[in-house]
């Protein structure tokens, strides 16, 4: 079959690198990801809206940590970049619950922004490296204990 294009051997040599580009980025994640959900408690009470992040402990170098959003009842889920879960192994835990500083009130100018915000935990479970939680995810569904903060 005859397109009515001609092809040289360099357009075509970028069609297919193109192809394979196209294909391995829309593939799925390059490990195999389990379910991860979670808590989180503070002073007691469910933590809504915390960023919580598991940095893996050993391995890669910059590797993407999985993250999850607490819902009203601090219950999170993992994602690994677009995909949800999180692979094998163990990690260091940080929760941020971002907070906006400022108000906003009245007299406030329209501003395309982000808005100024702070850690309500004042950064006591934010870094990686200092944290206190930790966890470990293993293979197929994980139902991990609540984390109780107390800072």
């Amino acid at each position: 079959m005859r397109l009515g294009i001609p092809l040289k051997p360099a357009m075509l040599r970028w069609l297919v690198l193109g192809s394979a580009l196209f294909f391995v980025s829309c593939g799925g994640p390059s490990k195999k990801l389990n379910p991860v959900e979670g808590q989180v408690l503070y002073k007691g009470q469910p933590l809504a809206e915390a960023t919580v992040s598991f940095h893996p402990r050993q391995g890669e170098k910059n590797p993407t940590p999985s993250t999850g959003v607490t819902d009203e009842q601090g219950i999170f889920r993992l994602q690994t970049g677009n995909y949800e879960g999180a692979p094998v192994g163990d990690y260091a835990v940080t929760v941020i619950k971002s907070v906006t500083v400022g108000g906003g009130g009245k007299g406030k100018r329209f501003s395309t922004a982000p808005p100024e915000t702070t850690d309500a935990l004042k950064g006591a479970y934010a870094d990686s490296k200092k944290t206190t939680l930790s966890a470990t995810v293993k293979d197929g569904e994980n139902k991990l204990p609540p984390f109780r903060l107390d800072k």
